[in-house]
């Protein structure tokens, strides 16, 4: 059974709890200089929005994969 932040494929992640998960939140709030309470509190409500490029570059930093839906995309068209 998977939880409600992933797919059967387990490759959704879009609030990115579960990276946080795997990166530890001792060592996320050490990387972005945050509380531990503040990093922590991310794994009930999903990482900021503000701090999520800050967060994928440290995950690729670790090897990590950067979960679909993660970072905001620019949309294709409508900017001509």
């Amino acid at each position: 059974m998977t939880d409600k932040t992933e797919k059967a494929d387990g490759m959704s992640d879009p609030d990115g709890r579960q990276l946080v998960k795997e990166l530890g939140t001792g060592k996320v709030a050490k990387a972005l200089r945050r509380p531990q309470a503040n990093v922590s509190n991310w794994l009930k409500r999903g990482v900021p929005r503000a701090d999520r490029p800050l967060v994928a570059q440290l995950a690729e930093r670790h090897g990590r994969e950067i979960p679909q839906g993660f970072l905001p995309k620019l949309p294709e068209a409508g900017f001509e």
